[in-house]
């Protein structure tokens, strides 16, 4: 029978750093797979978005409301379902009410970068001509740095719930991820931009760096400082 030496030797004579050594072991197992769940994890938990998007403005507010008080849900869901919200009440042409709406979902969850954007552009247009949130986004877009939307696994997540066919004819990345907001209105928008192609609206067909959105070679200030003060 071989003796044992070294490292193996003191293992075998010393059970209880056998039985540490099998504990950390399992731990890390079991962090392990709590990780691969969180990342696998999405907004699946949103449950009142079947068939919420049918909804009037006023009930989708309604039912986001209801959902957000029933019980404490992690920082990432709260600013998803705020996100949700801010759309319904750009669709009832409040943008002014909607701001703070992005602006804490942001504040929260950085990830969802349009959010951010969404917050400057409704800062804009409050009291003023909702009609007009499209190009005043698209400005706000360019302000940032053409942040990439839906770069995030989270915000990637978002917007796959919640868009609706296959996106606008002939639109970039971008207009694909702005028509995935849950906003009636921002698609009627993205709609007519496309058909017209004003100038201001050309990243909508023009296919931008980066992939899903924006442009990753210049990346965008960080002009969202104050949003997390």
């Amino acid at each position: 029978m071989t003796a044992l030496a070294g490292p193996d030797r003191r293992l075998a004579m010393n059970p209880v750093l056998v039985i540490v050594v099998l504990g950390v072991l399992g731990l890390s197992v079991a962090l392990v797979a709590v990780m691969r769940r969180r990342r696998s994890a999405g907004v699946t938990s949103l449950a009142f978005l079947a068939g919420w998007q049918d909804l009037a403005p006023a009930e989708r507010i309604a039912e986001v409301e209801a959902w957000l008080s029933q019980t404490p849900r992690p920082a990432h869901e709260r600013a998803a379902a705020l996100i949700l919200e801010g759309c319904a009440w750009l669709d009832r042409g409040r943008p002014d009410r909607a701001t703070r709406l992005f602006q804490v979902a942001y504040h929260a969850e950085p990830d969802y970068a349009s959010a951010g954007v969404l917050a400057f552009a409704c800062m804009k247009v409050a009291g003023g001509r909702v009609e007009e949130m499209l190009a005043t986004l698209m400005a706000t877009w360019h302000e940032a740095g053409r942040p990439v939307l839906g770069s995030s696994r989270r915000e990637r997540a978002l917007l796959a719930a919640c868009r609706r066919g296959d996106g606008p004819v002939g639109g970039s990345a971008l207009a694909a991820a702005l028509w995935s907001l849950p906003c009636a209105s921002l698609r009627q928008q993205i709609g007519e931009a496309l058909s017209r192609r004003p100038a201001w609206a050309r990243p909508l067909w023009e296919a931008q760096p980066g992939g899903v959105g924006g442009d990753t070679a210049n990346p965008a200030p960080d002009v969202y400082a104050k949003l997390r003060a």
